[in-house]
């Protein structure tokens, strides 16, 4: 008789249970981080990527991505330190880009706080999805 050994391959439904959890969690602190951030530091409001619209897009849309990414890796031992890995070097790129943003001085009302709480913001949001998705 055959008998199905049942590996640890988590479900389509447990990723994307995850994945709304990690959604929710990220939109919160997001949210959060943006108060506090604003009322601790004197930030310019014409900074647009802080402001409430595009900054949960972006998280959002990091949450979305790290989610397939998670969907789409091999269901190995190795699946949750690689996706973990994957996550880094996206924050890595994110936090190379928020330098560039500051360096550049282009974006009206960029200042050293802004991009601290956009720095911030953005670990927040991996770390969360780190934490959620490789658990799952």
């Amino acid at each position: 008789m055959l008998r199905t050994i049942q590996a640890n391959n988590p479900s389509a439904a447990r990723i994307w249970r995850a994945a709304g959890l990690a959604l929710v969690a990220v939109v919160a602190a997001n949210l959060l981080l943006r108060a506090v951030a604003y009322a601790a530091f004197d930030i310019s409001s014409a900074f647009v990527p802080l402001q409430v619209g595009p900054m949960l897009l972006w998280a959002a849309l990091l949450a979305g991505g790290l989610t397939l990414v998670r969907g789409r890796m091999d269901f190995s031992r190795q699946a949750a330190a690689s996706f973990a890995r994957i996550a880094v070097l996206s924050l890595a790129v994110l936090v190379a880009l928020d330098a560039v943003v500051l360096l550049a001085g282009i974006v009206p009302g960029v200042g050293v706080a802004a991009i601290l709480t956009l720095f911030a913001s953005q670990s927040a949001s991996a770390l969360l999805c780190i934490y959620m998705l490789s658990a799952v």
